[in-house]
């Protein structure tokens, strides 16, 4: 609606893609194909259920541009840029085995997203889950959709003056019914989370973009990954 509106503000066209005509044709933690607008079989290297929106969204704007002056983006040249597609931070596998992902869903839009995906790719396989807030974010419509998903949280305190306290994160969460123990760093988030696995349970870590840095760094150290 906003979009909308603005658009009619300043009398710019506007595009929405045929969502109707997205077709998933296969999924895994690898990757995607689908098809869409008349394209068959499109590859992205990208988790997440939520990806194949976000690639349509990209397809529509090569057709917009497509009808413009000076511009021509082949067909090719939009399977190829899909198939390189990388997307750090976002429902990102960072080690198979133990599983580890981290994704920096934050908001409840975006925990939905991720919520979605695992039930996807995990089915009934409870995860661990590493999770760092911002104070100000909407933390009682986060915790409803991630508490049935997880075994256990473990909590950590993101490197901003913003942040919420592990402390204070793992307090409402068990308030709520969950089990959740806070970290002193993230560092240490990661190895409890890791520990508390015991390579039977996928590790996921969400909550925050400002410590998709810090849990991918320490997870590589952890786990001894180039």
């Amino acid at each position: 609606a906003v979009f909308q509106r603005i658009w009619a503000e300043i009398h710019a066209e506007y595009y929405i893609p045929d969502y109707d005509t997205l077709n998933p044709v296969m999924n895994d933690l690898g990757g995607q194909i689908f098809d869409f607008d008349g394209f068959r079989n499109l590859r992205i290297p990208l988790a997440g259920m939520y990806q194949l929106y976000n690639a349509s969204v990209v397809i529509k704007a090569m057709s917009v541009l497509n009808k413009m002056d000076n511009w021509y983006i082949s067909d090719e040249a939009i399977r190829e840029g899909l198939r390189k597609t990388r997307w750090t931070g976002r429902f990102e596998i960072l080690s198979e085995n133990p599983m580890v992902i981290v994704d920096g869903s934050h908001s409840p839009h975006g925990i939905a997203a991720t919520a979605e995906s695992i039930k996807n790719y995990f089915e009934k396989t409870k995860l661990v889950v590493i999770m760092g807030v911002m104070a100000d974010k909407d933390v009682e419509n986060i915790l409803p959709t991630m508490m049935p998903l997880a075994e256990e949280f473990i909590t950590v305190t993101p490197d901003n003056p913003r942040s919420m306290k592990a402390e204070e994160l793992a307090a409402r969460l068990n308030a709520s019914g969950a089990k959740a123990t806070p970290a002193a760093t993230i560092e240490e988030g990661c190895r409890m989370a890791l520990e508390h696995a015991n390579m039977r349970r996928p590790v996921i870590s969400i909550g925050s973009l400002y410590m998709v840095g810090d849990v991918t760094r320490a997870m590589k150290k952890l786990l001894n990954i180039d």
